[in-house]
C-alpha cells in the first residue's frame, strides 16, 4: 500500500511541477481578449495602491498572476516572487469578483515611486 501512495505522490508532483512551470514567468501582449477592461474594473486600484504601497520598491517591482478557475468568481492571487506573498494577500483583498465563466487570467505589476 505505501508504495502505492508514493507512486501517486510522485505523480502528481511531476504533473503540477510540469503545469506551473508551463505557466512561465514573463508577460507579454494579450491576444485575447482583443481589449482589455481598465485596471479598475479587475482591482479597486486605489485602495489596493494605498495598502501595497508600503511593500513596493521602486527598484524591484512585484508581478502577481492573479486567475479565476473555471465557474469561479473569487481571484487566488499568486506572487511570482516568493518575498511578496504578504503583499498578494493584501491584492487579493482588493481583486474585484468576476462571473463565473471558463478559466482566465492576468498579471499585475506594481513598482514603488511616485506614481505607481
Amino acid at each position: 500500500m505505501r508504495p502505492l501512495a508514493v507512486r501517486t505522490a510522485v505523480i502528481l508532483v511531476a504533473v503540477l511541477s510540469s503545469r506551473l512551470a508551463a505557466q512561465g514567468t514573463g508577460c507579454r501582449e494579450t491576444s485575447y481578449p482583443p481589449k482589455l477592461p481598465a485596471p479598475n474594473a479587475l482591482v479597486d486600484s486605489a485602495h489596493a495602491i494605498a495598502d501595497l504601497a508600503a511593500f513596493a520598491a521602486p527598484s524591484k517591482p512585484m508581478v502577481f498572476s492573479v486567475v479565476f478557475n473555471e465557474g469561479d468568481s473569487i481571484a487566488h492571487v499568486r506572487a511570482l516572487d516568493k518575498n511578496d506573498a504578504a503583499a498578494a494577500v493584501i491584492l487579493a483583498n482588493y481583486a474585484r469578483r468576476a462571473l463565473p465563466r471558463e478559466l482566465w487570467a492576468f498579471r499585475v505589476r506594481i513598482a514603488g515611486g511616485d506614481a505607481p
